[in-house]
C-alpha cells in the first residue's frame, strides 16, 4: 500500500476533515477476532492538541477505513519534547455505545440482520446529523431462526459476524461514517505467503488451548423458572469442554413486523422454540471459546505484488507458509497492521488464525 505520511483528522458533528496532523509514529489495524487499534504519537503543537481530541476520528488519506479516539495522553521524548499519543480503535466500536434494547425475532439473512440491528438500535439514537449509514452488502447466508437477546450491540453483532465467516468494519466514504459486513473469501489458491515466495519477512506460530470449549450450556429464567439447553460442536479427544451462559432471553419478544409477541412456555411446542433460540445464542457465545491459533507475519513490501483490498481483505482465507518450521496452513488473516515508524520506515503486518 502506497502510504502518504499523515494522518486526516474528521469532526465528529459535521463528518468534514478538520485537520492535517504529521506523526512521528503511527500504526493502525483492521481486525476481525477483536476490533482493531490505533496509536498516533505526535508533537504537542497548538494545532495537534486542538484537533486531536477524544471523540474525533482520524483516517490515512489513501484508506477508506476509520478510527475513533478514544484516550489521550501527554508526556515527552527523549530528546525533551512534548508530544502527545492519540489511542483508539476502528470506528465500529461505536456500536459498543449502544445495546440490544429488547429480544428481536431476526431476519433470516446476515445482511438483512446485521442491518436491522443497526437500524433498530443505533441510528435512531446517534444520527442527528446524518452522518452514519450502512454499506449494504448482500450476504445471503441463511440465519437459523434466531431472536436478538438484551446485550451490547457490538459485541452480539461481532460475535454473529465470526460465527458465519463475515467481518465488520467502519468506512469514510461521502462525508458519512458508514458500518460494513463483509463475507470472508476463501483466496487460498491465489494468495500465497512464504520466504520462497519473497514476501515474508518473519513467521511466528501460537497454539493455545487456554480458552477453548465445545460444549455451552445456556441458561435463561423467565417468571422463576429456570430454562437450560446446550450445544456441542465437534467432540475432541479431551471429550465435553463445557462453558456456562446465563442468557437474558425471554418468552416476548419483537417480530419481523415490529409487534410484541408472546410463548407460552407451558405448551411443548413454544417451549422447544425458546429452547432453540437459547442455543443459537449459545453457539455465538462458542465463537468466545475456540483454540486460539496464531501467525503473525510481517509482509515484504518491495517483493509482494498483493495489495489490501486489491488482492485480499481482513477475513479472507489465504495460504501462508514457513519452510524451516515445516508449517504450511491455509488461515484467515485476522489482523491487518501498517506502521509508520519515526525513521520514515513503512512496515505491513498480518496475523492469521481460525
Amino acid at each position: 500500500m502506497k502510504v502518504i505520511p499523515y494522518v486526516e483528522v474528521i469532526s465528529p458533528s459535521s463528518f468534514l476533515p478538520i485537520q492535517i496532523v504529521e506523526p512521528k509514529e503511527c500504526w493502525f489495524e483492521l481486525g476481525y477476532k477483536e476490533i482493531g487499534q490505533f496509536e498516533v504519537y505526535a508533537p504537542a503543537t497548538r494545532r495537534n492538541l486542538e484537533c486531536l481530541q477524544k471523540s474525533n476520528f482520524v483516517k490515512m488519506p489513501n484508506v477508506k477505513y476509520i478510527w475513533v479516539i478514544t484516550s489521550i495522553e501527554y508526556g515527552f521524548n527523549a530528546g525533551g519534547s512534548r508530544m502527545i499519543i492519540a489511542k483508539g480503535y476502528e470506528a465500529i466500536w461505536l456500536l459498543k455505545k449502544s445495546i440490544v434494547r429488547f429480544n428481536m425475532l431476526l431476519p433470516k439473512t446476515v445482511s438483512a440482520a446485521f442491518t436491522t440491528l443497526i437500524s433498530t438500535f443505533y441510528m435512531p439514537y446517534y444520527s442527528y446529523t446524518n452522518g452514519y449509514g450502512l454499506q449494504l452488502i448482500n450476504i445471503d447466508k441463511e440465519l437459523v431462526e434466531t431472536v436478538a437477546a438484551r446485550g451490547n450491540l457490538l459485541e452480539y453483532i461481532h460475535n454473529m459476524a465470526k460465527s458465519y465467516g463475515c467481518n465488520i468494519h467502519a468506512i469514510y466514504d461521502e462525508n458519512k461514517i458508514k458500518f460494513s459486513i463483509r463475507e470472508g473469501q476463501d483466496k487460498s489458491s491465489t494468495v500465497k505467503f512464504s520466504q520462497s515466495n519473497d514476501n515474508l519477512l518473519s513467521f511466528n506460530y501460537l497454539s493455545d488451548d487456554t480458552e477453548k470449549a465445545n460444549t455451552v450450556y445456556v441458561v435463561a429464567k423467565v417468571d422463576d423458572v429456570e430454562y437450560a439447553t446446550s450445544y456441542t460442536t465437534q467432540p475432541s479427544d479431551d471429550g465435553k469442554i463445557i462453558v456456562i451462559h446465563e442468557s437474558s432471553l425471554s418468552n416476548k419478544y419483537i417480530d419481523d413486523k415490529g409487534e410484541e409477541k408472546e410463548l407460552t412456555l407451558s405448551k411443548e411446542s413454544d417451549k422447544n422454540q425458546f429452547l432453540n433460540w437459547l442455543k443459537e445464542e449459545g453457539k455465538l457465545e462458542l465463537e468466545n471459546h475456540t483454540t486460539t491459533t496464531e501467525i503473525k507475519s510481517t509482509i515484504d513490501l518491495k517483493n509482494s505484488k498483493y495489495e489490501l483490498d486489491q488482492d485480499y481483505m481482513v477475513g479472507d482465507i489465504v495460504e501462508v507458509k514457513d519452510e524451516y518450521f515445516n508449517i504450511s496452513a491455509t488461515q484467515r488473516i485476522v489482523k491487518y497492521t501498517i506502521r509508520l515508524e519515526n525513521t520514515g520506515i513503512v512496515s505491513e503486518a498480518l496475523d492469521f488464525g481460525e
